[in-house]
């Protein structure tokens, strides 16, 4: 982005430097159209402005927590509910594993590993095989990789207050 805007910055110096007077006055009316200044103002939990990065990326960090703590809380009392259930459910067969792939929406943004339900669903059977492999090393160590734990968050502006982390 901030190549994008340096590129468009040499071009009106450079429609000032040639005396291109109608060019010049084009480029900053478009320029200034497509250019809106955020304001980085954010609320802590009391209510109090922060402006500053620091205490704004502290917010942030502080509200997740919360969010996960709570969302942490619900999945234990459910995980405790449903281990009973889970005790007579049979090994996963190649064919559900296909099935369920199949079912998969495309279009989805991948996680940080960055593979797509498009790579997987035409990949071919070698990883469709691979990824058996791992589903069956998963079930037999009841245990997810350490990698699958991370995950990406990208904040998107619901209504409200801006400036409240709880409306994003």
């Amino acid at each position: 982005m901030r190549e994008m805007w340096n590129k468009k910055t040499e071009e009106i110096k450079g429609a000032n430097i040639k005396k291109y007077v109608r060019k010049f006055y084009k480029e900053v009316k478009e320029t200034s159209k497509e250019y809106q200044q955020q304001n980085i103002i954010y609320k802590d939990d009391k209510g109090k402005i922060l402006t500053e990065a620091e205490d704004i990326l502290l917010r942030w960090q502080q509200y997740f927590q919360c969010l996960l703590e709570n969302e942490l809380q619900a999945q234990e009392k459910n995980e405790n509910e449903n281990i009973e259930e889970l005790e007579g459910i049979d090994k996963p067969t190649y064919e559900d594993m296909t099935e369920i792939i199949s079912k998969m929406k495309n279009g989805k943004t991948p996680g940080i590993h960055n593979i797509t339900v498009e790579l997987i669903k035409n990949g071919g059977t070698e990883i469709l095989q691979k990824i058996f492999a791992l589903l069956l090393q998963i079930w037999d160590q009841e245990r997810m990789p350490e990698e699958w734990e991370i995950g990406i968050t990208c904040p998107i502006f619901k209504k409200g207050d801006r400036r409240e982390c709880s409306n994003y």
